[in-house]
């Protein structure tokens, strides 16, 4: 293993470490005090939600900025990679913008957008999957 594959594997095993501990903390910590809802049911919150969510957006955040980190790297390093991410950028603009287009035009047209991209590439990756199959069998 190279010195940048320890490292690495490194900060693997304290994130994985660290999201245990956390996990463990919302699932066994107990729970805050129960009240009432404006319904009439009673709710009893988990102890550590406000520390798993935080975790949560932590992870999200440091995967978002590594995996637009190292895409930038590979494009700077290597000019070819250039042509395939400005195609997967007008793909992804034209599949956000179909999205849009198909929404609900209500308040919630951001949601109603991401709704109709899931479906969409859903049915992508399922015909994706169907014509791979169909391929390797007449192959």
């Amino acid at each position: 293993m190279s010195g940048i594959q320890k490292i690495a594997a490194g900060v693997l095993y304290v994130l994985a470490g660290l999201s245990i501990l956390f996990a463990a903390f919302y699932f066994f910590g107990g729970d805050d005090p129960s009240y009432a809802t404006e319904a009439g049911t009673t709710v009893t919150p988990k102890s550590y939600t406000d520390l798993a969510l935080i975790w949560t957006v932590v992870l999200a955040v440091l995967i978002t900025v590594l995996t637009l980190g190292f895409s930038i790297l590979a494009i700077v390093t290597s000019p070819k990679a250039l042509k395939g991410f400005g195609i997967s950028l007008v793909a992804g603009v034209v599949l956000v913008g179909i999205s849009y287009a198909l929404a609900d035009k209500s308040e919630y047209v951001w949601v109603g957008t991401g709704i109709n991209l899931t479906i969409i590439l859903a049915v992508i990756a399922f015909v994706g999957i169907i014509a791979s199959e169909v391929y390797r069998a007449i192959k």
